[in-house]
């Protein structure tokens, strides 16, 4: 026999109201014998998710299988929902990208402007390699379509002067093969870069003066005893000139090499020097990241006389800083220019 909870009554165990207070007795029973998680409720949240969740969490607790079917229902609605959503995005963004595109190539811009940009088109000489050395490509360029679309769009009409022309760089590149000797530049251009090695500061304020004279900007190659006797005149040639490294004496296995590198990377890429292939000076300059080069005209007297029979495409010329190099510098650029050829400093020449 058992007892009403609410009127204290004596109830049959088996009863579900008490007969005299009227309080139902087993809820729980009465409600899992309706909780038979049925298919239904799952459709209703699935159709009607904010329903769904309601049913959840009214149900969590007196009928769980009913609550989780109309969940799971809600939950799977607004999952498909979202994906739908950004799928329609997509397509959408993509729809009118597409669109743009088609309205923007039937242009009267950009049909000129695809009319025009084979005439601008240079085709990129890719890097000579032969064994451990190499020899500079030479960029190409074409039209940037887009940016001289937009460009002439915004100012609303063809406008040949508008292009935008980009250099489409070579397929190899000094950038990507440190490990070789550059020999030369590009023998398709008619230009020419000079170094001059200055171990020691007493006569390199000579050769600057004559190269300001003439407007050269060139390639000066310090040692350690430059470096360390004048350091402010390091920064004078920086603002026009290269500075290479010539390490203690040319030694580069002398620890003053890695100290210069660090100050010379405050001004430009590191440079090396060798006039032969000294495959332990690559390797050491190649471990630091650093560009090794051999010049293919070396004057260390006579200068005039020897660039007048040296001179070719992509010269790389290395003069040593002595009485004759500055008595006949002036002379020796000026037959360099009357032969029609560019003076460079090393970036150029090997871009």
């Amino acid at each position: 026999m058992n007892y009403c909870s609410n009127c204290g009554n004596k109830v049959d165990s088996e009863a579900y109201v008490c007969p005299k207070c009227g309080v139902l007795l087993k809820k729980n029973q009465i409600s899992n014998n309706n909780d038979s998680g049925s298919i239904g409720y799952g459709i209703l949240g699935f159709f009607f998710p904010l329903l769904g969740l309601i049913l959840y969490l009214c149900w969590k607790n007196d009928s769980p299988n009913n609550a989780k079917i109309a969940g799971k229902g809600a939950l799977i609605s607004v999952i498909i929902n979202v994906v739908l959503c950004v799928l329609a995005f997509i397509f959408s963004f993509i729809f009118t990208e597409k669109t743009a595109t088609v309205l923007k190539e039937q242009d009267e811009i950009m049909i000129k402007i695809k009319e025009v940009e084979k005439n601008y088109y240079v085709e990129p000489i890719k890097a000579t390699i032969v064994d451990r050395t190499i020899t500079p490509g030479v960029s190409g360029q074409m039209v940037d379509i887009s940016a001289s679309y937009y460009k002439m769009k915004k100012a609303g009409l063809f406008n040949e002067t508008l292009l935008v022309i980009k250099n489409i760089e070579p397929e190899n590149t000094i950038l990507n093969n440190q490990d070789k000797f550059i020999i030369s530049g590009n023998k398709n251009k008619k230009e020419v870069s000079l170094i001059f090695l200055a171990y020691d500061t007493e006569k390199i304020e000579p050769v600057l003066d004559i190269l300001d004279k003439n407007n050269i900007s060139a390639n000066i190659f310090i040692g350690t005893k430059l470096l360390e006797r004048n350091n402010s005149l390091i920064n004078t040639i920086s603002k026009k000139h290269i500075i290479g490294n010539l390490s203690n004496n040319g030694n580069y296995n002398n620890p003053d090499f890695i100290w210069m590198s660090t100050i010379i990377r405050k001004f430009n890429d590191n440079y090396c020097y060798t006039e032969n292939l000294d495959e332990n000076i690559l390797k050491i300059c190649t471990q630091n990241k650093s560009y090794t080069i051999v010049p293919n005209l070396i004057i260390r007297t006579k200068p005039l006389m020897n660039i007048s029979k040296g001179l070719s495409n992509g010269s790389i010329i290395s003069f040593y800083i002595n009485d004759d190099t500055i008595k006949e510098l002036d002379m020796a650029i000026k037959e360099i220019k009357s032969k029609g050829y560019d003076i460079v400093i090393l970036p150029k020449l090997f871009s």
